[in-house]
Formats: C-alpha cells, structure tokens, sequence
C-alpha cells in the first residue's frame, strides 16, 4: 500500500512541477506583440505557416498594412511585420515617428522578404545590427513555457477542451474494460477447449481452430487487426457498425488470444485432484470445470489479467487509426489547435500514469480479499 501511495504521489508531483514552471516562466502580457496584415508573408510567418523557425510570439492581425502601422503607432503592438513589396519603403522610412529594419534574417528564405517596423527610440536604432534583430525573436524562447501554458490553458478550459477529453476518457475505459470482458470470455473457451481430452475428432478440430485463432491475434499488430476490421470486413458485409463498437470487438478477440494461455496455464496449475474429485461426486466435466476448476484458475491469474487490462488501457492509443476519440486523440487535438503540444503530451502522459496507478491498486485490493477469503477456509 506504500507503495502505491509513493506512485500516486510521485504523479501529482509531476503535475504541480508543471503548474510552477509556468508560474516561475516571464508572463505572456510583458513580451512584446507582434502584428500583420491577414493572408500575407508575414502574416504565414508568425501562425507558422512559412514552414521556417516557428516563435512562440505574441501577435496580432489586420486588414491592412495601413491598419497594422495604426495599431503600431498607437502602442497596440510594438513591432509590425510587413511585406517589402507591398509597402512604399520609402514613405515608411521618411516617417520620424517609424524604425524601419528592411532585412530580416529569420525569413530571408521566404519567396518575400519581410520588413520589420517599430516606433522610433525603441531597441532598433542605427546601430542595430543582423544579430541585433535576431536577438529580439530568439529572446521569445524564454517565454515557450509559459506561452505552452497559456495555449493548453485556453483550449483546456476558455474553450472546454476538457469536455473532449473526459468523453475520450469514458471510450478508452470502454474499450479496454469491454475487450477484456470480451478476452476473457473467449479465452476461457479457448483454454477449456486445449486442455480438453483429445480422444474424440471434434476435440482436435475445435483444438485446431484455437490454434489458428490464437496464432493470428498474436502474430499480427493489433493497429492491422483494426484496419483490417473497419477498411476490408466492415466494408465488404456491408454492415452499419460504429467504430468505437469495432474497436471493442478487436480489442475483445485479441484480448482473448492472449487470455487463452493465461487461462490455460491457470487451468494447468489446479491440481488435477480437484477435477477428479468433482467428477467423482457425480459433477460432469463441463460443470467440474466451471464451477470447481475455473474459480480458482482466475484467482491464480488475477495479477496476470490485470496486467493484460493494462496492455489494453495504453493501447488504445491506436483506435484513431478508425477516427474513436479516445483520450489520446482528444489531448492531440488540443495540441493541433494551437500546434503546441508539450503541455497536451505531458498531460498525457500523466493521466495513463493515474489510471495505471488506480488499476494497480484495485488488483492489489482484490488479491487481499480473495487471500482473506483463503484464509478464512
């Protein structure tokens, strides 16, 4: 019980680090603002559409390059970023209130050069040199923490971005609690089956079928499995199935394959005895084995299942493959919004981390009762 206790506190460590890294990091409100006129190069270069060294910049937008030295001149921004060849440079130049930087290094790979303006008095002056201005973009690094911060922030709770992620959460739980629900009655079957008497042909036929079964779910990556499944079979039965109900199959009939050796190593280790002994008091095989041998066969792989409920929880990662919105996909699309995903992954990463934790526990729990229960007898 220390031990999960240490596991559950190491968790919430890690996410009252996160919460002082962004209070410890320079506030988004004291780093300078950045503006552009909409569709244009430097508009593309500050959202990170140029396909160059993407800032994490505070910005904003205009109509017009007339709109944009506005906002500059009334203290709305303090740099405005201006194509070259749509702007009269002269005219720029020629105003006393204006710093015009023609050359920008960052963008000078664009198809359009980008000039740079700021009020007059500012860091630029005649001195200003290449690195001078590279200075002032590289300086925005500092602020990467905080400003990941504040884009999870507003996507997470301004725009209810949690509302997705508890609705991915409730599918990745039912998935991988249906899969395994549905693995363990299908590898129950399975292992029956094997440790069957072969002495009859149906026994060897029905043990034959098991093996290609079980020989296909575990050869085969469960990604293919589901691609096979929604693109190839859903498709050719013509059959109007959801997919989060696909995924629950697969994730059932592959579950099972492994939870047939499980079982059936389980099944294995009650000791013969106990079978002969039911069989003996007039209890037919099928009954002797599910009300005598099974019980206790799951109490001797319990710790096993669980782990297998685990494997099943992390991979769910992969039903986006067929669009599901499990709570992987739902915190990837908070990091799509605002192409910030340090924060989004982090999280993450921290939730599998609790589930794993709770899981663990339960298991743990559960094996105390049953050893409580033992000993009672």
């Amino acid at each position: 019980m220390k031990r999960i206790f240490s596991l559950l506190l190491a968790a919430l460590l890690l996410i009252t680090s996160l919460l002082l890294l962004s209070s410890c990091t320079k506030k988004e409100d004291d780093s300078p603002v950045f503006g552009a006129t909409l569709y244009s190069e430097a508009d593309h270069f500050l959202i990170g559409d140029a396909g160059e060294k993407v800032y994490k910049l505070k910005y904003a937008e205009y109509e017009t390059d007339e709109e944009t030295i506005n906002a500059l001149l009334s203290g709305k921004i303090d740099y405005a970023l201006l194509d070259l060849e749509d702007v009269d440079l002269s005219e720029l130049e020629a105003n006393e209130q204006l710093k015009v930087i023609p050359y920008h290094p960052i963008t000078q790979n664009l198809r359009k050069e980008i000039v740079i303006v700021t009020v007059s008095g500012t860091l630029f002056d005649d001195c200003t040199s290449v690195a001078d201005v590279e200075k002032v973009f590289s300086e925005q690094d500092a602020n990467v923490a905080s400003t990941e911060w504040d884009l999870f922030y507003s996507k997470f709770i301004t725009y209810r971005g949690y509302k997705d992620v508890l609705n991915g959460l409730k599918t990745t739980m039912l998935i991988a609690v249906l899969g395994l629900l549905i693995g363990i009655l299908i590898g129950t079957v399975i292992a029956v089956i094997k440790v069957v008497p072969k002495y009859a042909l149906l026994p060897k036929i029905l043990s034959g079928i098991c093996d290609v079964y079980v020989g296909f779910f575990r050869g085969t990556p469960m990604v293919v499995q589901l691609l096979i499944a929604w693109f190839i079979l859903i498709p050719a039965m013509n059959a109007n199935v959801e997919n989060v109900t696909v995924a629950v199959v697969v994730f059932g009939m592959n579950s099972g394959a492994y939870v047939a050796e499980i079982m059936r190593s389980g099944i294995q280790a009650v000791d013969a005895g106990q079978l002969e002994a039911a069989r003996a008091l007039g209890l037919g095989y099928w009954i002797s084995m599910l009300k005598i041998v099974i019980p206790q066969a799951i109490k001797n792989i319990l710790p096993t299942l669980g782990n297998e409920f685990i494997v099943l929880v992390k991979d769910t990662s992969i039903v986006s493959f067929i669009a599901v919105v499990d709570v992987t996909k739902a915190f990837r699309q908070i990091g799509d919004a605002n192409y910030s995903y340090i924060i989004p992954y982090l999280m993450l990463a921290a939730v599998y981390l609790v589930i794993v934790m709770l899981i663990t526990l339960l298991i743990k729990l559960l094996e105390r009762r049953l050893a409580r229960s033992e000993r009672r007898r």
